[in-house]
């Protein structure tokens, strides 16, 4: 088991060695599966402003 910290999983709370952490205990694999979830929602979100169309500068 694996402390999972991505952004769904710190809203929860787990505790290691008495001290209560953002994140939760899953198993590695959950964990990539986590990651890639949260990196895909960071792409999307993203990915709208970079295709903005560039103003030229005036010179």
């Amino acid at each position: 088991m694996v402390i999972c910290t991505c952004s769904y999983c710190r809203n929860k709370q787990v505790i290691i060695n008495g001290v209560s952490q953002p994140g939760c205990n899953v198993s590695a694999s959950t964990r990539l599966e986590h990651e890639k979830r949260a990196a895909k929602v960071f792409q999307a979100a993203v990915k709208p402003q970079s295709q903005s169309p560039l103003k030229p500068s005036p010179i």
